[in-house]
């Protein structure tokens, strides 16, 4: 389920499965969610294919570039950002059970959780052995930047919510697993990102929500 040309992941080969049999949730899941990836990743890692791991390690590189924070959940294949959902009423989905969906709202969602996830495969990915690169923590410390004035609000969640925005624990703990993994990935003392100060007392002010 991965993509040579630009290194992705894709969640799942499948499309028009219905999550329920009343339907209405017929989603596609050939796309690259950066949750889904992560954990395909620590399979990987397990298994020895670091070779994999390697590749999708540009690939974030890549679909961030310019505006980290305006980082998505989820993309295309080929890292396409526009995922517009649209039901296609003329095509049957399993078993009769409709519609079936392209595309994902999602795409434009909200979730902080994955942060703490992409943290975490790098963290791992470097214990592993994988050498470290400048570029990758550049961008990290971007992502960091965003995080750290983002991570108390509200968001869709690891559950991609439609309707306003909440307050979720996971994605809180999930901030935290960031911000706790960048600490350890660079410990050089840096006055104007004082992370683990900030973190720490941020979290046992207000907690998980």
């Amino acid at each position: 389920m991965t993509y040579s040309p630009t290194g992705g992941i894709i969640a799942a080969p499948t499309m028009g499965l219905p999550e329920s049999w009343a339907g209405g949730r017929n989603f596609g899941f050939r796309y690259c969610w950066l949750r889904d990836a992560t954990l395909t990743l620590y399979a990987f890692l397990i298994s020895g294919y670091m070779d994999e791991v390697r590749r999708w390690r540009e690939w974030p590189l890549r679909v961030a570039a310019g505006r980290p924070q305006d980082l998505q959940i989820l993309y295309s294949l080929a890292e396409e950002r526009r995922l517009s959902e649209n039901a296609l009423d003329w095509l049957p989905g399993y078993q009769g059970i409709g519609p079936v969906l392209i595309g994902n709202a999602a795409h434009s969602q909200h979730q902080l959780d994955v942060y703490g996830e992409i943290f975490d495969a790098l963290h791992l990915a470097r214990r592993a052995g994988i050498e470290p690169e400048a570029q990758v923590w550049s961008l990290q410390r971007e992502l960091l930047d965003f995080l750290e004035s983002k991570w108390t609000e509200p968001d869709d969640g690891i559950w991609e919510m439609r309707g306003p925005r909440r307050q979720f624990t996971h994605s809180k703990v999930m901030a935290w697993v960031a911000f706790d993994r960048a600490v350890n990935t660079d410990p050089r003392p840096d006055p104007k990102r004082d992370w683990r100060r900030g973190t720490v007392g941020a979290w046992q002010s207000h907690g998980p929500q």
